[in-house]
């Protein structure tokens, strides 16, 4: 996949030239450039592995992009929906298998590049096929793409309610802290742009106005206490499973424990701080950054860097998930000079992004940039975006082109 990348890498960037279309793709071959200097300028650390990341990195950042943003550009919701439907389909499956695994209460131990990982319960949470950080994060995505299907696929409104169900409550059941807090934002920003506002601005009496917001309002407010309630109604099925269990299959006295939702990890959290240890990952990144300010020390030499200024347990979390930010990964593997560049690019997004919601409400174009934000957000705790190839990577870059096509489109038209 990388060699075929790489192919239509070469095409963009010298045949067809569109790296140099806007200040977008611009300043992501300009983070290449950059991301490939630091690469050399540590040599010979990791060298060969700094390089099968700079061709990830260029793939994502330029074929992926500029790809999602030529479709973005167009009328065709062709490609777009191909996406969609791939996730939703994808994400259905396995939030049949996990909560299947839920009720019966399963779990299945298996390793992945070194790593102990399961499927269905454990530590009182739902595990995905990775971990259920990115499982909440694959729900919220499913939930969004679900709802903008709703509009562009009525004739499939059945599956997509029941995939707006079982997502939801699969994100509830991951227990993902992040991932929640991205899911409220996307609604509180949705309901601020496409109901308060617009509200606020008809020419209606007062009264009509007040009701309108109290419902919306209310409907997240709803939405904000809800999982303690699911949490308490779902797991009567597992329970019920595990009595079952006890009452007819009991084998040498011992019998089931019941199931328990309460995350295992909240008094550590409540002894440390709320970002539950990510504060010592980065402190310690800020000390590797230290080490090399300007051009970074390579995103596959930050493990090694930081080993040294981290406990055992913590040092467990880095070679798992890095530094659980992606912004502080970007200052401290491509240094300042990268930083900039990357800082650039998402304040354009934010600030192009925030303009199209302002203007063109009610569009399924603003659910994903609402999406986009969130994803960006939570980032803020994970780190994906940019070094590691991974389905999430993959679907932001997707989703990061086609908006952009679609701001340059709604150019286009205003003038």
């Amino acid at each position: 996949v990388l060699v075929w990348g790489v192919i239509l890498l070469f095409r963009e960037v010298f045949i067809r030239r569109s790296v140099l279309k806007n200040k977008y793709t611009i300043l992501l071959l300009l983070f290449c450039i950059a991301n490939g200097i630091t690469t050399l300028f540590n040599f010979p650390d990791r060298f060969l592995y700094g390089v099968v990341t700079e061709g990830y990195v260029c793939v994502f950042l330029l074929v992926f992009f500029i790809t999602s943003m030529r479709n973005g550009e167009s009328e065709d919701y062709g490609f777009i929906q191909k996406v969609f439907w791939i996730h939703i389909i994808l994400s259905f499956i396995f939030a049949v298998l996990g909560l299947v695994c839920f009720v019966f209460n399963i779990s299945i131990a298996y390793e992945f590049g070194g790593l102990e990982l399961y499927i269905g319960l454990r530590d009182n949470r739902l595990w995905g096929f990775y971990n259920p950080n990115t499982g909440g994060s694959i729900c919220v995505i499913a939930l969004v793409f679900s709802f903008i299907l709703l509009k562009l696929a009525p004739e499939r409104k059945k599956f997509l309610y029941a995939n707006i169900v079982l997502q939801y409550i699969y994100l509830i059941l991951t227990q993902s802290r992040s991932a929640w807090y991205v899911f409220v934002g996307i609604i509180v920003l949705y309901t601020l742009f496409n109901f308060l506002i617009p509200v606020l601005r008809k020419q209606t009496d007062i009264g009509h106005k007040i009701k309108q917001l109290v419902i919306r309002l209310l409907f997240v407010l709803v939405i904000c206490i809800s999982p303690s309630v699911v949490k308490q109604v779902v797991v009567v099925f597992p329970n019920a499973v595990v009595a079952i269990q006890n009452t007819f299959f009991e084998e040498d006295g011992e019998k089931k424990e019941s199931v328990s939702l309460k995350r295992l990890d909240e008094e550590k959290i409540r002894e440390q701080d709320g970002t539950n240890g990510r504060s010592e990952l980065w402190s310690a990144g800020l000390k590797v950054f230290r080490e090399s300010p300007v051009l970074g020390v390579g995103s596959e030499n930050i493990i090694d860097r930081g080993e040294k200024y981290l406990s055992e347990s913590r040092f467990e979390n880095l070679e798992k998930g890095g530094l659980h930010n992606s912004y502080l990964m970007i200052l401290v593997a491509s240094g300042i000079v990268g930083f900039i560049i990357m800082f650039a690019f998402f304040l354009c997004m934010v600030v192009d992004g925030f303009k199209m919601l302002i203007i063109d409400r009610f569009s399924g174009a603003s659910v994903l940039i609402i999406l986009l934000f969130g994803m960006m957000a939570n980032e803020l705790m994970e780190a994906r975006l940019i070094y590691n190839s991974s389905y999430l990577n993959i679907v932001f870059w997707i989703l990061a082109g086609t908006v952009v096509g679609y701001y340059y489109r709604k150019e286009k038209r205003r003038r």
